[in-house]
């Protein structure tokens, strides 16, 4: 689960990430991004004999590898046109021709993220 913040930035509720799902909500990845100092500090801090606070130390690793933050951004990167296509897809007006036109552009996206410019936005 993910902490979900109120706009004043104080954590409100824990937002869950779904296990059943071959893709996690890009909601949820923006909610650890948008939380990400915090979260960090946090699981420093767990202390106690629950299952969570023994696996609060490797989260805090995780949280402090590069690899961890990249996988992030890349995620949101790629998931984040692939929720909508599935989005729009389940709606129920949708036509053959609109489902191509959606492909078209969503193969076009995926063509681009390809791009050095593209792998250099991850970075700003």
């Amino acid at each position: 689960a993910v902490v979900s913040t109120q706009s004043t930035g104080n954590p409100t509720s824990l937002r869950p990430l779904c296990p059943t799902r071959w893709t996690c909500r890009v909601a949820s990845v923006e909610s650890i991004l948008n939380n990400y100092g915090t979260l960090s500090k946090y699981l420093d801090g767990v202390r106690g004999s629950t299952e969570g606070a023994r696996k609060a130390p490797g989260l805090a690793a995780l949280f402090g590898k590069f690899s961890f933050l990249f996988g992030l951004l890349l995620s949101l990167q790629v998931f984040s046109p692939l929720e909508a296509f599935a989005r729009q897809l389940q709606g129920k007006q949708i036509s053959a021709q609109q489902v191509l036109v959606v492909e078209k552009t969503l193969l076009r996206y995926n063509a681009d993220m390809r791009k050095p410019e593209s792998i250099s936005r991850l970075y700003n």
